[in-house]
This record gives structure tokens, sequence and C-alpha cells, in this order.
């Protein structure tokens, strides 16, 4: 769970709260927001609130036949909405709406940068991200996501400057690693995407999503035999289930490379039947049934 911060007209402090405390230091708050597996920002009622008097509504929103002026639950069923019906452009529509009507409210920022990063608009989601990185300069996923959006519009020294300082803040988050070596190797920086392996190895030895990428990344390098000896290392019960659907695409890339095109076939079929919200989410499900079409292609072949 990633709780971040809780959100009042008072003076934001100077220090944010690292991405996996809990905030109880700051019981004048009326909510927390908390980073969920969708990679939204969701508002939680904070217990130890007492507000000295009533919290006025900053919002009045016409939504799915209902008036919101709850700007928590707003949020949080918007998002909802979205996992539930996949509409990104009718929920930044939303979100937008909410920001017309609460600029400065940390949700609708973040939740505008990701909601734009979606939709492939960089532009705009560096804007969002920007403005929510006014409010939260050291909270690391904000950094990740512009680093993502600069790297995806060739911005090569802001996209570097904001994925190192995502790993400086929060050097446990195996993702940022994972997402920096690939635009470094992309990129042929070999010599830096090599350094920031040997560094995550030290780091993440136990770590099985790391494990899994190191896979990939030895698939590039068409490094196959280490790659297979790894996948076989991996112990299959301690992994979670999203973390199964990536080992199991992590085998797909290499049987399909392999030419174990009905091994591959077998795991794109196996992610395709759990239909995973939040692993579909990361890996669209159009995207997986051309690579499945294809394959079936080469066997008829």
């Amino acid at each position: 769970m990633n709780i971040l911060y809780a959100q009042t007209n008072e003076n934001l402090p100077d220090i944010l709260v690292k991405e996996n405390e809990y905030l109880a230091s700051f019981p004048k708050t009326a909510f927390v927001f908390e980073l969920n597996s969708a990679d939204f920002i969701v508002c939680r009622e904070n217990p130890l609130f007492k507000p000295k008097k009533e919290i006025q509504s900053t919002i009045n929103i016409e939504f799915q036949n209902r008036n919101y002026q709850e700007i928590g639950k707003f949020n949080n069923d918007l998002i909802e909405y979205y996992l539930t019906t996949n509409d990104i452009k009718t929920t930044n529509q939303k979100f937008l709406e909410g920001y017309n009507q609460d600029p400065l409210f940390f949700a609708f920022l973040y939740n505008l940068g990701r909601s734009y990063y979606i939709q492939k608009n960089y532009e705009k989601s560096i804007f969002y991200f920007n403005k929510a990185l006014y409010f939260f300069p050291n909270y690391a996923r904000i950094h990740y996501y512009l680093g993502k959006n600069h790297f995806l519009l060739n911005n090569e020294i802001s996209r570097e400057y904001h994925f190192r300082k995502a790993i400086q803040l929060n050097p446990e988050q195996v993702e940022y690693w994972i997402d920096f070596i690939n635009i470094l190797y992309d990129k042929k920086q070999f010599s830096k995407a090599d350094l920031y392996i040997s560094k995550g190895q030290e780091r993440f030895s136990d770590n099985n999503y790391f494990k899994i990428f190191r896979i990939r990344y030895l698939i590039k390098k068409n490094q196959y035999k280490e790659a297979i000896n790894l996948v076989q290392s991996i112990n299959l019960n301690q992994l979670s289930e999203l973390e199964q659907l990536e080992l199991k695409y992590t085998k797909f890339l290499l049987y399909e490379k392999t030419t174990s095109i009905e091994n591959a076939l077998t795991e794109i079929n196996e992610i395709l039947n759990a239909n995973d919200r939040y692993f579909l989410n990361k890996y669209p499900k159009e995207l997986l049934l051309n690579q499945k079409m294809r394959l079936e292609k080469i066997i008829k072949k």
C-alpha cells in the first residue's frame, strides 16, 4: 500500500512522507492519498482528523446520474469507473471538470497526468505532472512518469534527470530501475545499462520481478541459454498473480525468439484467459490478441 500524503488548505510541509510510510504525524489533514495498483491516486479518510468547523465542498459535479460534492468520493468513483469500463476519454474529461473547480487538488493533478499518459498525450501529461510536482517535489512516482514522458518525446536530458531522481528518492522501487535500464538499452547506451543491471542485481538479488526483467534483458541481448536457465531458477510458488503473468509474457518473448512457437502461443492464451485488469492496463488486450494472431499464422504455414 503506497500512502502518500493528505492535503489541506494549510501550509504544506517541506518534506514529503516516503511512498510506503503511513501518515500518522499530521492529524490536521482530512484524508490521505494512496497510490492504487493501476497507478492512480485515491483518497482515504484520515481517522485522526478532527475538523474545527464544517469542511466546505470545493466541487459540484454531475456524473452517472449522481451529484458529487465530496471531492474524495468523486475522485475514487471516477477511477473505479475507468477500471470497470476502460473509458479513458470520459474519465479524463471528468478529471478536467474537477480540476477546473479545484485546480489545487493534488489527486486531480496526478490523475490527469496519468490519464493523459495513457492516451499518449505526453505534452499534457508533463504539464499536469509538473503541477503535481509543485506540491510534492520529492514524490518519486511523479519523477518516474516525467522520465517516461520525456523519453517518449526524445527529451534526453530531462528523461535521465527524472529517472535518476526517482531512483534516488525511492531506490527500493524495482520498477524505476527496470524502466530506466530498458530506456538506456533502447538508446544503445549499453555501458550505462549494464552498470544499472549490476547495481540492481546487488540490491534486488532475491526480487522475482527483477529476475523476470533480467530474463527480458538477456533476450534483448540474444543470450537465450542464460535466459532459459534463469527462467528455470524461479520458484513459481513465490510469485504473486501479477508476477506470474509477467513471467508468462516473458516466456512468450523467449519462446518466440527460440522458435518454440506453440509454447509461445500457450503462454499468450493463458494470459488472455486470466483477463487480469491490472495486467491488461500495462499490456493492452488488443496488443496480446495481435501477438496471438501472428503466432497462429506462423503455425499454419
